[in-house]
């Protein structure tokens, strides 16, 4: 009799947990992880709820990407620490094992909701006393170019909440699906739709939610990882394979899995403050000058890797807000959306301090001052210098141009908050107008602009943080030598779509499909973390044909319809952001070899085909100087990449400049007629060479 009344007191305390849990939504993101990158833990859940955790009795329905969480929530973590990390798992156990046992088990029956339903109903998993935590996971695997989306996950949701219904005693998890690090199989798209309907139906109905995509694609820093469609793909360092979680990518999914096992405890990281900024702290007392405020929500006690407070993302907070003077035009009132919110507010006429508080029940306020001044616009800027000297003569168009902002007002904290710079050639032609650009730096690059050899004269304005705009300062000059010529910018408006912004049309010379050959091209990448094709005969990823591109991870890659995905090896070579690199891919006849700034990335077989495709550049987020297209293999092993512009001979097929600067041709300097249709015709950038 007393273990029937303590199993019956039990269910009624899951019971209630259960409907407590159900009321205040959880999300399990990227946020709720304790591990670093190099692998150190940080312990921030409490150890009481550890141990309360580890008592729970988890049935885990999944695929092979489950089976990596399990490997590190059993074993790699508790062989870091064996104090806050031990758990049972009973790997394709009986529903009996639950009878002995707590901690998590695993069916071996892959994650379907069928499976899953049936365990619970027909199996005996959701008998009384057994399960009183259960999941399932789709895996990448589960999702497949132009299937139903919506058949899918009308199929998911009925199932959780039929479950959710008949077995109350349960807490059920619902959970986003795992994600590839590329666009595996073209069903990123349906991926990405399937999550964003899991996210929506989670937060609008109180569910909780293990956001295993937003995990794997978010670095440390909370950085998301895209792939070449903007969708969310597995951020490579965690990745095994670009499919399955490495050995860190799996502690660190395992971390996340105590989250929400401790939360489900009863664990509750909270916010206890506000913490409230201004995206200025001076502002002209004219009754107009605005500054946008932003509260967030603040839990002190989670800290990231470098000791900076996490921010909690919900539930949803009134904030209210007061300030000594001035107002806010529309309202005092705002709702934090994903543990923050922002408001305007407008200064009043009256010069002095302005203190701004945030506050909302239960939560310690927050502060922000600025100050209201009696503001004149600034002065001309002074000490005009290039590259830190007056009046240099310079070996290239790549130049930095500084001053020294002056405003009578500096001394009541006013700064610069845009600048123009424009720049006339010794002939009185426009060389170079930034227009206005924010930013308080009082110096600007010119290495975005294609500068001749010639004589220049410059002059900068600026502008004040209460928006005021000062006067041109007086000329200043340098001399270019050596010009910069222009290179193609393959950014459309919208990037995350791979778009064919070049075409060189389909002559059977570009296929690649006979002997020796070399691609080569001098590349800028502006963005890093994003598959990125460039050279495409394939038309995208269907093939036959063959391409050229970068990777998830920064790597080079190539692709014929013999080698699915053929990526280099080589671990310290990538093709990073903010450098121009020589990128150059050689076939010998037999084998394939990738040289990054005349370094042998490895080797991999090849075997084009030939194909009616278009040969075209496709939208990458790079900017692309001096390709060539040769039938012979140029380099037969590790070299320094050629110093001047590339040029024609006997074995050239195409030769692109990309000189032109203006217009929508890119032409075909090898004689052979290959020009290239250009899509956007103010895709041009400063050059290489």
């Amino acid at each position: 009799m007393g273990n029937l009344i303590r199993w019956f007191v039990g269910v009624l305390g899951m019971l209630s947990t259960a409907a407590t849990l159900a009321a205040q939504p959880i999300v399990i993101d990227h946020r709720c992880v304790e591990i670093t990158e190099s692998g150190q833990l940080l312990n921030f859940i409490p150890q009481a709820y550890l141990d309360q955790a580890r008592q729970r009795k988890v049935l885990f329905c999944h695929r092979s990407v489950g089976d990596a969480i399990l490997a590190a929530l059993t074993n790699g973590l508790p062989r870091r620490d064996s104090t806050r990390y031990p758990i049972n798992r009973g790997r394709l156990a009986a529903a009996t094992w639950f009878d002995s046992n707590t901690g998590i088990l695993d069916t071996g029956d892959g994650g379907s909701t069928g499976k899953f339903s049936d365990a619970l109903r027909n199996q005996g998993y959701g008998a009384p006393g057994r399960a009183n935590v259960a999941f399932m996971k789709y895996c990448y695997i589960d999702f497949q170019n132009n299937m139903d989306v919506t058949a899918r996950w009308n199929d998911y949701r009925d199932t959780m909440l039929a479950l959710e219904r008949d077995f109350g005693q349960i807490t059920f998890v619902w959970w986003t699906c795992a994600i590839p690090g590329f666009d595996f199989d073209r069903g990123n798209d349906e991926r990405a739709r399937f999550n964003h309907l899991v996210r929506q139906y989670c937060a609008a109905n109180g569910k909780i939610l293990f956001d295993l995509a937003d995990i794997e694609s978010h670095d440390y820093s909370h950085g998301l990882n895209r792939d070449e469609h903007g969708n969310e793909a597995f951020y490579p360092p965690y990745s095994a394979d670009a499919q399955h979680p490495s050995g860190i990518g799996g502690e660190r999914l395992a971390t996340a899995m105590w989250w929400l096992l401790a939360r489900i405890a009863g664990w509750n990281p909270a916010a206890t403050h506000l913490e409230l900024t201004a995206d200025t702290s001076v502002l002209a007392a004219d009754g107009a000058a605005t500054a946008e405020l932003t509260v967030r929500l603040k839990a002190p006690a989670i800290l990231d890797r470098n000791n900076a407070p996490l921010y909690p993302a919900g539930p949803r907070v009134a904030v209210v807000f007061q300030a000594t003077s001035g107002s806010f035009p529309c309202g005092n009132t705002v709702m934090t959306i994903d543990g923050q919110a922002t408001l305007l507010y407008r200064a009043g006429a009256t010069p002095g301090k302005v203190l701004i508080s945030a506050s909302a029940p239960g939560l310690n306020a927050g502060q922000a001052e600025i100050a209201l001044i009696s503001n004149a616009p600034p002065n001309a800027p002074l000490q005009l210098l290039c590259n830190g000297q007056t009046a240099p003569t310079l070996s290239s168009g790549c130049a930095t141009l500084s001053w020294s902002f002056s405003d009578t007002n500096e001394v009541q904290g006013d700064r610069q908050e845009a600048c123009q710079v424009v720049v006339l050639s010794a002939s009185g032609e426009l060389g170079y107008d930034s227009g206005r650009v924010a930013t308080d730096a009082t110096q600007l690059s010119l290495a975005p602009a294609a500068l001749r050899a010639d004589a220049y004269c410059w002059r900068v304005r600026t502008w004040d943080e209460s928006g005021a705009v000062g006067p041109f300062s007086a000329w200043a000059g340098f001399t270019v030598s050596a010009g910069l010529g222009y290179a193609l910018e393959l950014e459309a408006d919208d990037v995350t779509v791979s778009s064919a912004l070049v075409n060189f049309g389909n002559a059977a010379a570009l296929g690649l499909t006979g002997g020796a050959f070399t691609v080569e091209m001098w590349i800028f990448r502006t963005e890093r973390r994003r598959k990125a094709i460039l050279l495409d005969r394939m038309n995208g990823d269907e093939g036959p044909g063959w391409l050229l591109g970068v990777d998830a991870d920064d790597k080079p890659y190539v692709k014929s319809q013999s080698s699915s995905h053929r990526r280099f090896s080589n671990g310290s070579v990538r093709i990073l952001p903010g450098a121009w690199h020589h990128l150059a891919c050689v076939y010998d006849g037999s084998k394939v070899r990738v040289y990054v700034d005349g370094v042998n990335c490895g080797e991999n077989s090849y075997s084009g085909t030939a194909t009616p495709s278009d040969l075209v550049l496709r939208s990458t987020g790079a900017i692309l100087d001096e390709m060539r297209i040769s039938a012979v293999a140029r380099y037969t092993a590790s070299f320094t990449p050629p110093a001047a512009p590339f040029a024609t001979d006997p074995s050239t097929l195409g030769l692109w400049h990309f000189d032109e600067g203006a217009g929508t041709l890119a032409r075909d300097a090898s004689g052979n007629g290959h020009d290239g249709a250009i899509a956007l015709a103010d895709g041009w950038a400063a050059g290489r060479m």
